[in-house]
C-alpha cells in the first residue's frame, strides 16, 4: 500500500470529488479507480501488471480513444498499490517536477508473512 502526500499547492489538483470505478484489464486482474479529474487518476495497481505499458493503455481504452496518460512514477510487475498518472503534458510537467523536488512523499507498507 502506498500513500501519497502532498507538500506544495499542487494539493489542488486532488480536491474535487471522489470516483470509484473499476477498469477490467484480464479476467482476474482488476484496477480499482480511487480518483479522477481532468488532471489526474490514481488507481490501485492490482500485481501482474506492468505499470509503464499495460496499466496506462487500459486507461486510455477505458477513458476514450482521444485520452492521454503520462506516467510519473512507476511499481515493479510483481508490486500491487497506489499509482497517480497525469492525464495531460502540463499536470505531467508540474507533478514530475514535485516528485524531483522532493515535494511529493511516498510512503511504502510492506506486509511480510514467513
Amino acid at each position: 500500500m502506498a500513500r501519497f502526500a502532498c507538500k506544495h499547492n499542487i494539493g489542488k489538483l486532488f480536491q474535487t470529488s471522489f470516483c470509484l470505478l473499476r477498469v477490467r484489464i484480464t479476467k482476474d486482474n482488476i484496477m480499482k479507480t480511487l480518483f479522477v479529474d481532468e488532471n489526474i487518476i490514481a488507481i490501485i495497481k492490482p500485481v501482474g501488471l506492468d505499470s509503464e505499458s499495460e496499466v496506462p493503455k487500459a486507461l486510455c481504452e477505458e477513458l476514450g480513444s482521444d485520452s492521454e496518460i503520462f506516467t510519473l512514477h512507476r511499481l515493479d510487475k510483481n508490486v500491487g498499490g497506489v499509482m497517480v498518472y497525469a492525464r495531460n503534458k502540463k499536470t505531467a510537467a508540474a507533478l514530475s517536477k514535485a516528485i524531483q523536488d522532493g515535494k511529493m512523499i511516498k510512503e511504502y507498507l510492506a506486509k511480510v508473512h514467513g
